[in-house]
């Protein structure tokens, strides 16, 4: 579990999440290998969720998980569902 400085340093890095102005965003969950957040864009009326590795340099497997996990999102958003 992070202390309360890391806390604070890893939402401040949220707020600059590639260029987007961030009104809020919440840590939800950390497990030592990813950080999940609930992020609301300033202006929007929504929220997203956002998963970070938890390391400044993470492992080359991460990534590559990350990468492939996110690729999943054309068949689910697909409408194709097996029953």
């Amino acid at each position: 579990m992070i202390d309360g400085h890391e806390r604070d340093d890893k939402l401040r890095q949220m707020n600059s999440l590639h260029g987007t102005d961030v009104n809020r965003a919440s840590i939800l969950r950390e497990d030592g290998e990813l950080t999940l957040y609930r992020v609301q864009p300033t202006g929007g009326t929504g929220s997203v969720l956002v998963v970070r590795p938890a390391d400044e340099h993470p492992p080359t497997a991460l990534l590559e998980r990350l990468a492939h996990e996110f690729a999943l999102k054309d068949v689910l958003n697909s409408g194709q569902r097996a029953l």
